[in-house]
């Protein structure tokens, strides 16, 4: 026991490692992430649950009678403008 008694004493009087004053720091800010990672991950699954039952929505009402139409071109010019005519556009 003396020994064990000799270690100890010897220990009391070592420098104590810098390392453990930041210890405190780096767990709280690894605790943060896991929590930050853990609450995105949550986001993540609403918003896909959230996208998959709207559209599952939206196909199950959509009209049986719907069509596909050619789509409505905001910068066409019409058939009757001028610059058409001229240049002989259908």
């Amino acid at each position: 026991m003396t020994d064990l008694d000799r270690l100890i004493g010897n220990l009391r009087h070592a420098a104590v490692d810098p390392r453990l004053s930041a210890m405190d720091d780096n767990v709280l800010s690894g605790i943060a992430l896991v929590r930050a990672r853990s609450r995105a991950r949550g986001q993540v699954v609403t918003m896909a649950s959230l996208a998959l039952f709207l559209g599952l929505g939206v196909s199950v009402f959509s009209p049986v009678g719907a069509r596909a139409e050619p789509p409505f071109v905001l910068n066409q010019a019409p058939v009757n403008a001028p610059s058409a005519l001229l240049i002989g556009a259908r």
